[in-house]
Order: structure tokens, then C-alpha cells, then sequence
């Protein structure tokens, strides 16, 4: 089989060239590799999410030619899902015990499509399915994709889906079926306990700040962010880092983000004769930063923290050598949560976790509420997300209640609902990923991530090096340009 490159304009030229038959993207179909293929690979250069018009490309194609959809085996036919949603549904509304047969990739490609999560919503909730059960897995992934694709939008919509849910869970005595359950029963309990009982007076105004991360471009960040909270009576801040704040990695692809001009134009006259591992290498060493460097330089950038406590580690130290980059952000969260107890933190009326780099978009500053009748919580991103990589919620910036945020910052803990979900219903090998995690947590917790939320104007890199320090490396004499 000869693949098709599925590109906005290579599939348009080929349906208007007439060169495109329905045996050849059914062929593609076969693929286990189309939909990533055709996201990451395909419409690399395209705007962001070019991949649905794509997708509709596909299905108008199809419907033109009378495509009648008949199933040959799970990579096919998820395939057909995602790129001809509408011929899907046309099959699933007579086969709806169908949908059970996906794996959780599969099943998290078709549920990124809204057209079909709002169908199936639809179909459950005006009881066109009748004496249907649905597996755990379509019943975990199932609330997360309405939530996620915005076709729930209130707190008395997820309840009725949830009880829904209940009952058509396939009851048997696997690991699976009797989590899912005690999940939906869970964030059931837990949304309507919050609703009713979260009402809290905030007195002092104060915040608590978690600072999370490495500590790479933190000086412009840090700066827009202490003009933001000049709202608080008080701040104290917790930062959790590595000893080497970060940067761009260098190749001479990106070696114009990391020096200032003259010191680029410089490092191109040696092009020939240097080694840029050994460049990297020094760069690196100047980005240690001990305790004291650190503690220093915050106080002079958070002019508005009452206090400032700060915990560096080596990220080449074992265990920290052998975490992926969600683990270690799951880590820096949860330690000073776990250093002084959770109890610590219930004098403080707002947390606030952010990663040092994270730069906002607007002068606005962080909003406050003398009273919050839901268990809200603020991200960098409108509320929920289910895309093709699963069930997530943005990681960047968090803000609420102190009780709202700590359940969140305890990803890290073995043994919770996130990882009893991926060793039991997702049969995943790997513990934490991001985006995920802490939105399993959210989500069993009771919480609700806002549709409002702290728009992103980008991430705020290392200082450039300049020709001054370049020459320091290189062991330039002064005079030679």
C-alpha cells in the first residue's frame, strides 16, 4: 500500500484532479498511523487543527459517492469515525453496542470528534438506547469527552448523564467495572457535597503561590506576574525548582533564540572550527543557580511576597534522572503540600500554582471573589479538554479556593484515582502524563474547571547570551570580531 499524504492540499487537489477513488482511502483506512500522521506530520505548516477540514474533505468525498459503512476491524473502522463522522453515526444509531469494541486510543480519536460525542449524548439522553450496557472504558471516557467537547455545560446535565451512566455500566466482578463505578458514584457525591456546602467567606484575601518547575526566562515572567497580584493583602510564596533554571536546546537551527545578534554573528565566524556540545555544555554551567542566587533574585522580583520559601534539587540526582517530564512536574506540585502538611495551607483564602516561564496575555489583574458558591477552578485554558490524546485540563496556571487547588497538586501521590484509572481501565505502563492526571483528580474531586480562564501570550525564555559572555567561552580576546 502506498500511503496518502492526507494534507489539506493534497487531498483537495486530488478530489478536484479526480484522481481520489474510494477503494484508495478506504485502503488508508488501514492504517494504524493515519490520524497522528495526519495531525502532526501532514499539517505541519498549516494553522492549528487544519486536520478537521481534512476530516471533512473525507466525509463530504464519501457521502458524494454513497459510502455505505460496513465494519472490518477496529483500526478501520475508528478511522472511519474520525474522518467521515457523519457515515459513523448513520451505522452506530442501529449498532450502538458497537462503540464497545475500541481500545482507548480508538476510542479517544472518535470521542475528540463533537459531532459524534454530542450524538451519542443525545441518544443516551432522550433514551433511544434501550438494554444497551456499555464497557468501563466507554463509560469513564464518555463523561470526560462531554465535559471536554462542551456538550454538558452545567452541573444538573453531568449528574442526570452520570446516573445515566450508572445503569448501563456492564456490572461483573473485573477490577474495571468496579472502579468505574465507584468513580461515577465518587465524582457524583463529590459534585453535589461541593455545590451545596463549598459557599466560603474569604476574609483575609491572602495567596498562597506555588511557583513549579524549572526556573527557565522566570525574570520577565515573575515580574508581569507580582503586578498581577497587587489584589492581595498577602503573598507567600513556595517555589519547588531544579538547580539548572533551563533553556532552548542548541543546534544552529535555534541558536538565534539563545544569543543576542552580535554574539550569533560572532559564533558563525567559527562556525567551522567549533564544537557545539562543548558551547552547550558551558552554557549550562552558567545556569546553575544555588539557593541564595535564587532566594536573591525572587525577592527582588516579587516585591509583593510577605515571605519566600525555596526548595532547588539536581535534576541529573536519582530519582529525579529517571522521571519523565509529567512526573516531575507532578513533583515539584505536590512538595511543599507534602513538607508542611495540608493543614498548613488552610490560612491561606486563595492558592495560586503557575510555572515560572508562563506569560500572560493581558495587564489584568487576578480576579478575586469575596464568595464562591462552586468548587471553581482556573486554568490557562476554557475549561475541560478532550482531544485526541485524551481527557485533560490546562497545567500551566491554577487559581482558587485553597481547597479547590490542593487535590490537584497531589497528583503525585501512588495509588490515586488518575493511576488506579490507568493501571485498571487504560492498562497503561506509564504512571503520570500530563494534562491528564491532574484532570482525573479535578474531575473525581468534585471540582469544575471555569470557562473563564488566563489567556496565554507565551513562555518567556533564558536571557541571551551576550557578546561578552560568548567571548568568555570561546576565550575571544577582546578586539577580535
Amino acid at each position: 500500500m502506498n500511503n496518502i499524504i492526507f494534507s489539506l492540499d493534497n487531498i483537495k487537489s486530488l478530489i478536484e484532479n479526480n484522481q481520489l477513488t474510494i477503494e484508495d482511502v478506504l485502503e488508508q483506512f488501514e492504517r494504524d498511523d493515519l490520524i497522528n500522521s495526519t495531525r502532526y506530520i501532514y499539517s505541519a505548516g498549516y494553522k492549528w487543527g487544519i486536520w478537521y477540514e481534512v476530516s471533512s474533505l473525507i466525509n463530504e468525498f464519501l457521502e458524494e459517492q454513497e459510502y455505505e459503512f460496513i465494519p472490518r476491524n477496529t483500526t478501520f473502522d475508528s478511522n472511519i469515525a474520525y474522518f467521515s463522522s457523519r457515515i459513523y453515526l448513520n451505522y452506530f444509531k442501529d449498532n450502538m453496542e458497537h462503540i464497545n469494541c475500541f481500545n482507548l486510543k480508538e476510542i479517544n480519536f472518535i470521542f475528540s470528534k463533537h459531532e459524534i460525542v454530542n450524538s451519542i449524548y443525545n441518544f443516551i439522553t432522550k433514551n433511544t438506547i434501550r438494554n444497551i450496557e456499555f464497557n468501563p472504558l466507554i463509560c469513564i471516557q464518555f463523561p470526560f469527552a462531554c465535559l471536554g467537547k462542551k456538550v454538558i455545560t452545567t452541573v444538573d446535565e453531568e449528574i442526570n448523564l452520570l446516573n445515566i451512566l450508572l445503569s448501563r455500566n456492564i456490572y461483573d466482578d473485573s477490577k474495571a467495572s468496579k472502579l468505574v463505578s465507584s468513580l461515577l458514584k465518587k465524582r457524583l457525591n463529590n459534585l453535589q457535597i461541593s455545590i451545596k456546602h463549598n459557599r466560603t467567606t474569604l476574609s483575609k484575601n491572602n495567596l498562597a503561590l506555588l511557583i513549579t518547575g524549572q526556573l527557565r526566562g522566570y525574570e520577565e515572567s515573575l515580574k508581569l506576574l507580582n503586578e498581577k497580584l497587587n489584589n492581595f493583602n498577602e503573598i507567600d510564596v513556595f517555589l519547588s525548582t531544579w538547580s539548572n533554571i533551563g533553556r532552548t536546546r542548541l543546534n544552529w537551527q535555534n541558536a538565534y533564540r539563545i544569543f543576542e545578534e552580535d554574539a550569533l554573528n560572532l559564533l558563525l565566524e567559527y562556525k567551522d572550527d567549533i564544537d557545539l556540545s562543548g558551547i552547550e555544555a558551558k552554557l549550562d554551567a552558567s545556569l546553575i543557580m544555588g539557593y541564595d542566587d535564587i532566594l536573591k533574585s525572587l525577592k527582588s522580583i516579587l516585591t509583593n511576597a510577605k515571605s519566600i520559601r525555596i526548595h532547588v534539587k539536581n535534576d541529573k540526582e536519582y530519582p529525579f534522572n529517571r522521571m519523565n517530564n509529567s512526573e516531575k512536574m507532578y513533583y515539584h506540585n505536590i512538595f511543599w503540600i507534602e513538607t508542611l502538611g495540608s493543614d498548613f495551607f488552610n490560612k491561606y483564602d486563595h492558592m495560586m500554582k503557575v510555572r515560572a516561564d508562563f506569560l500572560y496575555s493581558n495587564n489584568d489583574q487576578i480576579i478575586i471573589d469575596d464568595e464562591n458558591s462552586q468548587p471553581m477552578v482556573f486554568t490557562d485554558a476554557s475549561g475541560w479538554l478532550f482531544e485526541e490524546w485524551g481527557f485533560g485540563i490546562a497545567d500551566q496556571v491554577w487559581f482558587g479556593n485553597t481547597n479547590n487547588i490542593i487535590p490537584l497538586m497531589k497528583t503525585h501521590i501512588v495509588e490515586n484515582d488518575a493511576y488506579l484509572i490507568k493501571r485498571d481501565i487504560y492498562n497503561h505502563r506509564e504512571v503520570y502524563s500530563g494534562h491528564t492526571n491532574c484532570a482525573i483528580e479535578a474531575w473525581s474531586n468534585g471540582k469544575i474547571i471555569s470557562n473563564d480562564y488566563y489567556p496565554k501570550k507565551g513562555l518567556s525564555d533564558t536571557k541571551k547570551v551576550t557578546m561578552l559572555e560568548l567571548k568568555k567561552i570561546l576565550q575571544v580576546k577582546e578586539g577580535k570580531q
